[in-house]
């Protein structure tokens, strides 16, 4: 990250939290793309054990992400209790522009 100079790092799902290190190591920011139905409760597809403890995945989240992107209605509503509503994002079918999104949410010039 540092020896190319990355200063945003995109994670495309929940499942995988090394993208979310790094960034965190690398004092950039980070984007987390989250398509899966993850939860632990009964309308989750995909469940994992930190999410045992709502409060310490929460917490987790919270310090290892900028901005939080869902593909969905659905995926927000499983995702909310884990993060801060200012850092939720809804985007339908992967329609991220660059230019607008990252700009708007990062004050970041290209």
């Amino acid at each position: 990250i540092k020896k190319h100079k990355i200063d945003i790092v995109h994670t495309n799902t929940i499942m995988a939290i090394e993208g979310a290190l790094a960034s965190k190591i690398s004092g950039v920011k980070h984007i987390w793309h989250i398509r899966e139905a993850v939860g632990y409760h009964s309308d989750a597809v995909v469940r994992f054990p930190l999410q045992k403890y709502p409060g310490l995945f929460s917490w987790m989240m919270q310090k290892l992400s900028s901005k939080i992107i869902v593909n969905s209605k659905f995926t927000m509503s499983l995702a909310k209790p884990y993060f801060q509503k200012n850092k939720l994002n809804v985007i339908y079918k992967n329609g991220i522009i660059k230019n607008i999104y990252v700009k708007n949410f990062f004050n970041i010039k290209y």
